[in-house]
């Protein structure tokens, strides 16, 4: 679904600004780059996850210029954390397609990761309601399945309607890894 938004994104853009269609074409490849070298199951670090999910963002701001707002706040001791390849860019797909703009602003969406005592917390915001198709859908089905994969027992998995903004929460054991990406 991203893939063909980004690619019928980058058409319409490029009669209108060859320089954005330009900047949206390297951000995509640089984000296929690192989908097609990481695999469903493998594990990444915190750091490489987002710096292709910066690709992805970087992609959708351009799509949606000031209708998009996107903060990201991440310690930096949860960095170098273990964790499931495209575990946080399905949320973040649902929070840029299911959320809502502010009445005088733009959607607004937030990343953040830390650690809590001995578990990696990642929770994706943004501004809106939680809608029934976004806690069953797909790409949530895709996380939950894999979190009790990977992490019987040992993981947390929430999504919360909170004053205005929807909450995506997942905690896993914090343990150092490494990229398998070659």
């Amino acid at each position: 679904h991203f893939l063909f938004n980004a690619l019928t994104s980058i058409r319409a853009m490029i009669d209108e600004d060859r320089g954005r269609a330009r900047q949206m074409v390297t951000e995509l490849a640089a984000f296929l780059r690192h989908a097609l070298m990481e695999r469903a199951l493998a594990t990444t670090t915190l750091a490489a996850e987002l710096d292709a999910l910066r690709g992805y963002l970087a992609i959708e701001q351009i799509r949606f210029e000031e209708r998009l707002a996107i903060e990201t706040h991440v310690e930096p001791a949860a960095e170098s954390c273990a964790i499931p390849a495209f575990l946080i860019h399905p949320l973040l797909e649902n929070a840029i397609k299911h959320g809502a703009r502010e009445s005088d602003g733009p959607l607004r969406v937030r990343l953040d990761a830390r650690l809590l005592g001995d578990a990696l917390r990642v929770e994706v915001w943004n501004t809106g309601s939680l809608v029934s198709r976004a806690r069953t859908g797909i790409g949530v089905r895709n996380v939950r399945e894999r979190l009790a994969r990977l992490f019987p027992g040992r993981h947390r998995f929430e999504l919360t309607d909170e004053h205005g903004w929807v909450r995506a929460l997942v905690e896993l054991p914090a343990r150092a890894g490494e990229s398998s990406a070659a």
